[in-house]
C-alpha cells in the first residue's frame, strides 16, 4: 500500500495501512551461481509431456531464459509451505499431499504488515496484543502491546505504533518478551509519520511524503533520508535495504552503513515493485522482486519476479506467474523460490523456481484457504510441527473468522 493512510474498521476491527515496506540488509559477496540450463532444461523435458519457453528481457543489462514446465503428474516440493489464513497457517507438504491448518493464539483480522511471522523456533501473530507460539505447539507467550514488524537482530521483532494501535514507545522485544531496545519516534510532519516498514539495526524504517525516514531507536534521532517522494521498503538483510519511491521503474538497494545506493533500472509495463514481503534469500546472495499489475497496466497483465544480484544490482533472471497476482518464499537454503499465483481470491498454481538451473516448475493446484505464502520450512524444521488429526477437507474448514483458543488449538489436516 502506498500513499496516505486510510482508517478501517470491521466487524472484528482493524488498524490503520500506512507502509509499503520493508527493509535493508548486509553487504555480501555473492557467489556465482552455475546455470547449466542446457542440462537441466534437456532433464526437464524429457520427465514432462509439455514445455514453455519463456524468453523475455526488462532491462538492458539483464538476460532471461527460464523455462516453464507442466508434468504429467504434481512432482514434490524440497520445503513445506506455509500461508497466511484467516486464523494461523496452512501448510502444504507436497511428499504426503497433506494439508494442515493451525490456529495461532491472538491471530486477529486486520490490514496490520504481516498476518503471522516466522521468528526462529516460534510464530508471532496478534495486534494490539502481540504473541508467540512455539512451532513445535505448547502455550503461547504474550510479548506485548503493539503492531509487530520484523526485526533483522535474531529471535526478535518490534512492536510499534499503527493506526488505533498506539505505544509510549517503540519496543524490540524478544521473543520472551524481554525488552532489547525501545525509544519514541518524534513527530513528523503528515499523518501517520511513525508507522514503520520494518525494522533496521537498532531502528526503524518510516514513511514520508518525501521518502523513507532512517530512525535509530538508541538515539531517538533520524540519522538518514532516502527517496524524495513516497517510498516502499522491504524486511531487511543486515545493513542492506531494498526500497523504491519511483516504483514503477526503479528498484533501489542501500548500505544503510555506508550510505551507498545501487539503482536498477526495470521495465514494469504498466506495473509496479511489491516489496510488501521478504524478498532477500536467506543468504543474503539474491533477491526476488514481484512486479504486480497496477490501473496502468493493459488487461490480462500477469505479475512477473525478477531477481536481483544483491551485490551489484544486476537483474539475472525473470519468470512469468501467469497470472494477475502472485506471493512468493524463499526455502532456507536460498536454492529455491517458491510462488503461488492466482487471481488473489482462489484457486491458482504453486510454481518452484530453481535459482541454480534457471528452471521454474508446476507443482500443481492451490488448496482452498491457500493465496498468501507466508515462508517454508525444511523437513527437519516441519516435523517440530504438532501432529494434525487428518480426515475430510469439509471438517478442517478454511473460511471462518474464529478467536483461536490458546497454542494451536487443534490441527487439522486433509489430503490434496
Amino acid at each position: 500500500m502506498t500513499g496516505l493512510p486510510e482508517l478501517l474498521e470491521g466487524a472484528v476491527g482493524s488498524v490503520e495501512p500506512h507502509f509499503t515496506f520493508e527493509a535493508i540488509a548486509q553487504r555480501i559477496r555473492r557467489r556465482r551461481r552455475a546455470r547449466l540450463r542446457l542440462i537441466a532444461t534437456a532433464a526437464v523435458i524429457i520427465a514432462s509431456t509439455a514445455t514453455l519457453v519463456t524468453i523475455s528481457s526488462i532491462s538492458g543489462h539483464q538476460t532471461t531464459n527460464s523455462v516453464r514446465v507442466q508434468p504429467t503428474a504434481p512432482t514434490g516440493a524440497s520445503d513445506v509451505l506455509m500461508f497466511d489464513v484467516n486464523d494461523g497457517i496452512l501448510t502444504l507438504d507436497f511428499r504426503t499431499h497433506v494439508a494442515a491448518r493451525y490456529r495461532l493464539d491472538g491471530w486477529r483480522p486486520g490490514d496490520q504488515p504481516f498476518l503471522t511471522l516466522r521468528v526462529g523456533d516460534d510464530f508471532v501473530a496478534g495486534w494490539g496484543k502481540v504473541r508467540a507460539t512455539p512451532i513445535s505447539g505448547g502455550s503461547s507467550l504474550l510479548l506485548g502491546s503493539g503492531v509487530f514488524v520484523p526485526a533483522t537482530e535474531q529471535g526478535a521483532v518490534w512492536l510499534t505504533a499503527y493506526g488505533k494501535v498506539q505505544t509510549s514507545s517503540e519496543r524490540l522485544v524478544d521473543m520472551n518478551g524481554g525488552t532489547l531496545q525501545q525509544g519514541k519516534v518524534p513527530p513528523g510532519p503528515g499523518p501517520g509519520y511513525g508507522i514503520a516498514l520494518t525494522g533496521i539495526p537498532g531502528g526503524l524504517v518510516l514513511p514520508t511524503a518525501t521518502g523513507l525516514d532512517i530512525w535509530d531507536a538508541r538515539s531517538g534521532r533520524i540519522t538518514r533520508h532516502l527517496g524524495t517522494s513516497t517510498g516502499s521498503a522491504a524486511p531487511a538483510f543486515g545493513s542492506m535495504l531494498a526500497w523504491c519511491d519511483q516504483c514503477t521503474h526503479t528498484l533501489e538497494l542501500t548500505d544503510l552503513r555506508t550510505g551507498i545506493t545501487r539503482s536498477t533500472a526495470v521495465a514494469t509495463s504498466g506495473g509496479s515493485l511489491t516489496l510488501d514481503r521478504q524478498v532477500f534469500s536467506p543468504d543474503g546472495t539474491e533477491l526476488a522482486v514481484p512486479i504486480s499489475p497496477d490501473g496502468g497496466a493493459p488487461a490480462g497483465a500477469s505479475t512477473k519476479i525478477v531477481f536481483v544480484d544483491a551485490t551489484t544490482g544486476t537483474i539475472t533472471d525473470q519468470i512469468d506467474t501467469h497470472s494477475p497476482y502472485a506471493s512468493i518464499a524463499w526455502s532456507s537454503d536460498s536454492q529455491r523460490l517458491y510462488v503461488a499465483a492466482s487471481n488473489g481470491t482462489s484457486g491458482g498454481e504453486i510454481l518452484v523456481h530453481d535459482v541454480g538451473t534457471g528452471t521454474t516448475r508446476d507443482l500443481g493446484s492451490i488448496p482452498p484457504g491457500g493465496i498468501d505464502l507466508s515462508g517454508a520450512l525444511n523437513y527437519k524444521d516441519a516435523a517440530l510441527l504438532p501432529r494434525a488429526t487428518i480426515g475430510p477437507a469439509s471438517k478442517c474448514p478454511t473460511d471462518q473468522f474464529s478467536r483461536s483458543p490458546n497454542s494451536y488449538g487443534k490441527p487439522c489436516g486433509y489430503h490434496f
